[in-house]
């Protein structure tokens, strides 16, 4: 039964423009059940239409419904929401679910049923009920028109996997026979248990297992679950559950077809398909597999995260692959994982020849959808912070033209302003570089969803989860500009700003698509105010746009930009003859022709003008800069001493500068322009600083090391380190001059100071008295102890991981009162490494660079290495280091053939080999080894995965059985065991015997083949090696 409403409403109830009361109808589709057992959960469902003639506000297009109701002893009531609801001029289907109806006590409740926009104005309410009974007083009627009832869990669970399986429970109850159906969104209603008999009421327990398709793309869906009896008759209240589908790490496929499944042996077949792997750069390959009898693969390249298309286009089914029917499983590889399977049929008939060089049936292509399709990475960083952008890459499949979108929460929809492709349905990549919004909230965890949309049409949601970090930034509060400026007239920027961390700000400033430009000086004239004088565009324009930004110097650090916006209108006659531009009569010929980032150019001049202007200049083709001080009209030239600082973004080398005078009615004066250099800066820059040790003994010795650099190139770098005493240690001359980027230094100092406690000194770097700095580094004092002391070690360089044939280097460092030993141990007995006894040494410690060498038996996997020095006081030092002994990385050969074994002397043999090294780009030598003798056979360079390698050799001067060992060896002549070539060598090609052709099988012998094989075989293995041994077939076919 469809009960037809017609909700009135005025614009005053709705902010709608030209609304009529019939123009917004609801029809109810599913209103409660008259009798509603105790505790199940109610659903209300219908439809909803505004008519195409109504215009909402850009900010109410969507609306939602509303169901109230009271529980007992709930006063305010409760509210059940409809998803939001797109007023397109459609009717548009909605469903409220309510939970937990155990809430309500048993007979009448009543729902109050409205629409209601976002700027929470309502319509006007209509009203339905619904009885709450006892389960077991639902009456029932043998035979009759009553619909079955299905219960089920409240929720199931919120994520899925594409390859998951949906299941819960679900108990039916009906006085007729019935079936389980479900449905995906508004999908295609499909059957999800057998048939069961009538349970009218106690019900019937049921167990669902729902499998999620393919064509389900990541995003969020509901699944509709509900029975229908033998009447045709479906369930008045359905479950009805929200879920969301997530990417899943594992190659998928889809659209896979093959001409056809009816074939014989040898016979060409097409198979074409799509495969996609959500992470960008892996490799991924499809594999064809029949069975235990035979695998082919294709190698479909790198993913990008984006459907790829493969293709078999002649593939011939394998002789090794039985006659009868056989299945064949496709599945994408990636190097962790694979896909689902997809299942082929086969049946395979006998040979025929004739049939072998058929060509496969074309494949229609995939059809292109409408949507348009857009595929976004796997996951975004889980954390970003104000001072960052939130880059993402998206691939975007449309046949028609479309746009990407994006929003935070539950904000307005942002289009992404990008120069976008044209469009025939192949995907196009798109990068997005997404600034946060002012106003996101930091210290909590947001939502970040991008799509695509053309002509109303709505990709598959993306919707990513971060935590938007609390940064210390410099914020602006507010800014201020002219709502309307003449066209190239002067304008002022006003605003506020705060400085939580009171470092040195710069403040960044962009005019429409103009380039970006810093200025150091904009203080107004209160503490923490802007005051920005600029030139408005020398054009007409309804919106500019000028974006600010402030930088601090010391945290390197941005705040969120602040933008305004203003409008350009005309300014002076041109045609006035009043209108003259003004004039700079005297300047300079030229200027200095070196300077230093951050020296003034210092440059007077004499410019008149008829009105009111200002001095402006531009380095080479940047943006212009205008000096705020305005000078009043002169008929006279007015004389002018300019200082312009050369900002810190000029780089070394050649450069211009225009200086000009610009007046209120937005006209230019030519130009005067000089050319100057800009000399690389000398001034070291030193970085980090590393104190060992960090607490010494009085008067020992300490070691501060760090790096420094200086721009220019070729000069000589000295360093000292000054005490606070005023004294200084010995200069360091580096021995590479400066060469443009961070340089190592180490300075050795006897610690000058005999009080225990913390004590500070400066590292001093210079390339001339002019141009030096300093940075200060703490250390503290000890008291020195009595003798003997304990020995100390340090032990550095070493690594986590080692390969079973690598050497562990160290480098020790040894503080001893006494002489002595170092030893290692790796689990078994104590090894030592020095060969003679160390003589004691304290200030400077003994240092020594040495190679422990890996016993040969050694086990892979973790250990322990223990490192320890032990005088001749017994007095003892430890250090222990956890690493991993793993196969080393040496090339290997899974599978060598050759086309013929039975060869003659000095005849030229093929071999094919697939080879594969753990390191890309090894460079590797193949060879052959035969009773003792190594030859080489060639060369190829090993990149990822396993490589062919096609080669021939000559067979030596040898007679009889031959055991041909294939040898591959890296650029660090490193070989794994050998793959063994077994074969007959003949004196010359008459003695070679010819092979005879394999008989046919005799269909009747129905024995099988008996095999003796040894009793054991080697009980260890590597994972390359083969193993080998010998047994005995007896067959009478």
């Amino acid at each position: 039964m469809f009960l037809s409403l017609f909700i009135l409403s005025s614009s005053k109830k709705f902010k709608l423009r030209n609304i009529q009361p019939s123009d917004f109808q609801i029809e109810l589709s599913n209103a409660p059940a008259e009798h509603h057992p105790k505790g199940q959960r109610i659903t209300i469902s219908g439809q909803v239409k505004l008519s195409e003639s109504v215009e909402m506000y850009p900010d109410d297009e969507m609306f939602y419904v509303v169901a109230l109701t009271h529980p007992e002893g709930d006063t305010f009531g409760q509210e059940f929401y409809s998803a939001d609801i797109n007023s397109d001029g459609e009717w548009k289907q909605f469903t409220i679910v309510i939970d937990g109806s155990e809430n309500y006590g048993l007979g009448k409740h009543t729902f109050t049923i409205f629409a209601r926009t976002y700027t929470s104005e309502e319509s006007e309410q209509i009203e339905t009920y619904f009885n709450v009974v006892d389960p077991s007083d639902v009456p029932v009627t043998p035979g009759s028109d009553s619909k079955p009832t299905i219960t089920g869990p409240d929720n199931i669970a919120s994520q899925y996997n594409p390859s998951d399986d949906i299941k819960f429970d679900v108990t039916v109850t009906d006085d007729k026979g019935f079936e389980v159906y479900y449905k995906f969104d508004e999908g295609e209603e499909k059957p999800c248990s057998d048939k069961y008999p009538s349970s009218p009421r106690t019900g019937i327990k049921i167990t669902l297992k729902i499998d999620i398709p393919d064509s389900l793309e990541p995003g969020h869906h509901q699944l509709h679950v509900y029975a229908k009896d033998d009447a045709d008759q479906a369930s008045e209240t359905p479950l009805v559950y929200n879920f969301e589908v997530i990417r899943e790490n594992k190659p998928r496929l889809r659209n896979v077809h093959v001409s056809k499944t009816e074939v014989h042996n040898q016979e060409f077949v097409k198979i074409k398909g799509e495969v996609i792997y959500p992470e960008s750069g892996e490799q991924i390959s499809v594999k064809i597999i029949f069975g235990e009898y035979h695998t082919d693969e294709i190698y479909v390249g790198q993913s990008d995260g984006t459907w790829k298309q493969f293709e078999m286009e002649n593939y011939a089914i394998s002789s090794d692959v039985p006659v009868g029917k056989i299945r064949a499983f496709i599945r994408a590889y990636h190097r962790t994982d694979t896909s689902d399977d997809i299942v082929i049929p086969f049946e395979i008939k006998n040979d025929d020849p004739e049939i072998a060089q058929r060509t496969p049936e074309p494949t229609p292509d995939p059809i292109v959808p409408d949507v348009p399709e857009l595929f976004a990475p796997g996951s975004i960083d889980a954390e970003y912070r104000p001072s960052q952008s939130l880059p993402i890459v998206v691939n975007v499949s449309s046949k028609y033209a479309f746009k990407v979108y994006y929003k935070f929460d539950d904000s307005d929809e942002v289009e992404a302003t990008i120069e976008y492709p044209q469009t025939n349905g192949a995907f196009v990549t798109i990068s997005l570089n997404i600034e946060f919004p002012e106003d996101l909230q930091m210290g909590s965890e947001h939502r970040f969803i991008v799509y695509a949309r053309g002509d109303n049409r709505k990709s598959t949601e993306y919707i990513y989860k971060f935590n938007f970090l609390e940064e210390i930034i410099p914020k602006i509060k507010s800014l201020n500009a002219p709502d309307s400026v003449t066209a190239g007239n002067f304008m002022d920027i006003t605003g506020e700003y705060e400085n939580p961390s009171g470092h040195v700000l710069d403040l960044y400033y962009k005019l429409n698509e103009e380039d970006e430009q810093s200025k150091t000086d904009f203080a107004g004239e209160t503490e923490n105010s802007i005051h920005l004088t600029i030139s408005a565009p020398g054009y007409n324009q309804n919106v500019n746009k000028l974006v600010i930004r402030l930088y601090d110097t010391e945290s390197n650090l941005y705040s969120r930009p602040k933008t305004v916006t203003f409008s350009t209108t005309d300014g002076y006659d041109s045609t006035d003859p009043t209108n003259s531009k003004p004039e700079i009569v005297e300047a300079p010929a030229s200027i200095n022709p070196n300077y230093d980032v951050g020296q003034n150019i210092e440059i007077a001049i004499k410019v008149k003008d008829e009105k009111k202007f200002r001095m402006c200049y531009k380095f080479d083709s940047r943006n212009e800069t205008v000096l705020e001080t305005e000078y009043p009209s002169t008929s006279t030239p007015t004389p002018l001493n300019l200082q312009i600082t050369i900002p810190s973004t000029l780089s070394p080398g050649q450069h211009t500068i225009s200086i000009y005078a610009k007046d209120e009615s937005g006209q230019d004066s030519d130009p005067k322009t000089y050319t100057f250099n800009i000399n690389a800066d000398q001034t070291p820059v030193i970085g980090t600083l590393t104190v060992n040790p960090e607490s010494q003994e009085q008067y020992g010795f300490v070691t501060v090391s760090g790096t420094v650099s200086v721009e220019a190139t070729g000069k000589t770098i000295k360093l000292k380190v000054i005490f606070t005493t005023g004294e200084s240690s010995d200069v360091t001359v580096l021995e590479d001059k400066s060469t443009g980027q961070p340089q190592n230094f180490e300075i050795t100092f006897t610690n000058p100071y005999g009080e225990v406690g913390a004590h500070t000194a400066r590292v001093h770097a210079e390339t001339d008295p002019t141009y030096s700095a300093e940075k200060e580094f703490s250390y503290s004092v000890r008291a020195t102890p009595p003798d003997p002391r304990d020995p100390i070690l340090i032990v550095e360089q070493v690594k986590s991981k080692y390969g079973n044939d690598e050497q562990i280097s160290i480098k020790v460092k040894i503080q001893a009162d006494a002489n002595f030993n170092i030893y290692y141990n790796l689990g078994g007995e104590d090894t030592k490494i020095t060969q003679t006894e160390i003589q004691k040494q304290w200030n400077p410690p003994y240092e020594h660079n040495y190679d422990l060498t890996l016993p040969e038996d050694i086990v892979l996997g973790s250990k322990v290495l223990t490192i320890y020095v032990q005088d001749n006081n017994e007095k003892r030092a430890t250090k222990r280091f956890e690493i991993e002994i793993i196969q080393a990385q040496k090339p290997y050969i899974r599978k060598c053939t050759s086309p013929k074994y039975n060869v003659f002397q000095e005849e030229k043999v093929e071999i094919t080999c697939e080879i594969m090294h753990p390191r890309v780009g090894q460079t590797t030598r193949v060879l052959y080894e035969v009773d003792g003798d190594e030859r080489d056979i060639g060369t190829l360079i090993l990149n990822d995965g396993w490589e062919t390698f096609k080669g021939e050799f000559q067979v030596p001067f040898i007679d009889g059985a031959k055991t041909f060992k294939i040898f591959a060896i890296d650029e660090a002549d490193k070989r794994y065991s050998p793959y063994v070539l077994n074969f007959m060598v003949y004196e010359n090609e008459q003695n070679v015997p010819t092979r005879t052709p394999t008989p046919e099988p005799d269909p009747n012998d129905n024995d099988p083949p008996v095999i003796a094989p040894p009793d054991n075989i080697n009980s260890e293995y590597e994972v390359t090696d083969a193993i080998e041994f010998d047994m005995s077939v007896t067959d009478d076919s």
